[in-house]
């Protein structure tokens, strides 16, 4: 077949771009991934056991963009699951973000009677508050408040999760580490969230069913293209169309300025029989534990089993090209973007290939921001 685009990658901005590619300009799309299924690190499926899981750790939706949520919903209904997450701080749970709940929870009635009352008299009801700004603040409860939040809920965590203590973090992440001054015990405020009815896979499934989208799965790219001298060849012939490339940039270029760093995860699952595992379908670990978190699928899934549950505990670690890891948080710093860059300039001989996603882009972005993003860039090649 002669096809005018090909896709790289089965995630989210692939499959969205592709659909979009083939609807709307009636494109013949090739889609390859070098993975045995669709749906990238948002891949589900139903275990051994018969419960549905996240194999690449649990994934939310939720976004206020109609345009994206319009796009989602022609391929699964949301079943309206509301994220809530508790951090497990020395045997006690506590809401996150911190809120008026947490604080009652944390230091008991009486204190958290004044703690609250300063909250409101200084920034006022349902307002946020960074802790950063409560660390530095004047008043000194406040500033108890600030440090308690940082050492026991933020601290410990984020050292796990990037393999640094947050000072070796920019300032600017802890200004974005909130505290809610009402008893708002959501994750996330978006309009819409929830998961897919028929899970993930369903979606991705759908999405490329389409009869101008040809998927080739277990494909890497080397097996098809090879770039030389700012040509492109597919199977040894020129290649004149258009690729979209949603797979990470150094691996393209074969590594040839060193591996771009990225944190990864272990993840270990395991599968009890009893009907539940814990409250809520994520609990961070904060003070203990060498896992960050714990998920529990059937809180978010709604599956109904009362004979086995099946968790997840995350280990984060550095990516490395010699294990079975996946690439999942770009590390952001000045020498990781600087390398990012001299990878993207070897782009300026290639114009046909443009870049799209989370790996590809060297950025960290919501589900919901990667369809938006590929939707535009299909748009405009349209």
């Amino acid at each position: 077949m002669d096809y005018q685009y090909v896709v790289v990658g089965c995630g989210f901005a692939g499959a969205t771009a592709a659909r979009i590619l083939a609807e709307q300009g009636n494109h013949n799309i090739l889609m390859i991934d070098k993975r045995s299924h669709l749906g990238g690190n948002s891949f589900d499926r139903i275990n051994q056991h018969g419960i549905a899981i996240h194999q690449y750790g649990p994934h939310i939706f939720h976004t206020d963009n109609e345009e994206v949520y319009a796009f989602l919903s022609r391929f699964t209904k949301l079943n309206g699951y509301i994220h809530s997450v508790e951090a497990k701080c020395h045997d006690v749970l506590l809401p996150v973000p911190f809120n008026l709940v947490s604080i009652q929870r944390a230091f008991g009635p009486e204190k958290a009677r004044i703690l609250e009352e300063k909250l409101l008299q200084t920034y006022g009801e349902n307002t946020k508050v960074s802790i950063f700004e409560l660390m530095n603040c004047e008043d000194p409860l406040l500033k108890e408040l600030g440090q308690f939040i940082y050492e026991n809920i933020y601290y410990y965590y984020t050292a796990k999760q990037w393999g640094n203590p947050p000072d070796a973090v920019s300032p600017k992440v802890l200004q974005r580490v909130p505290v809610q001054v009402s008893r708002y015990s959501q994750y996330f405020s978006a309009k819409y969230q929830g998961l897919p009815e028929k899970g993930y896979t369903d979606v991705f499934e759908k999405l490329v069913h389409h009869p101008k989208i040809n998927c080739a799965l277990n494909t890497p790219f080397d097996k098809l293209f090879s770039l030389k001298d700012g040509k492109i060849y597919f199977r040894n012939k020129m290649f004149e169309g258009t690729i979209l490339y949603t797979g990470s940039l150094d691996e393209l270029f074969h590594y040839q300025f060193g591996v771009l760093p990225y944190r990864s995860m272990r993840f270990c699952f395991e599968t009890y029989e009893r009907p539940w595992y814990q409250e809520k379908g994520v609990i961070n670990y904060t003070t203990s534990e060498k896992f960050t978190r714990i998920t529990e699928f059937k809180h978010m899934t709604g599956q109904d089993n009362p004979y086995a549950t099946t968790i997840l505990k995350e280990y984060p670690t550095n990516f490395n090209l010699s294990s079975d890891l996946v690439p999942c948080y770009p590390i952001a710093s000045p020498a990781s973007q600087s390398l990012y860059e001299k990878y993207k300039d070897l782009l300026a001989d290639y114009p046909q290939i443009h870049l799209a996603g989370r790996l590809a882009e060297y950025q960290y972005y919501d589900m919901d921001m990667v369809i938006y993003r590929a939707m535009q860039l299909a748009k405009s090649l349209l």
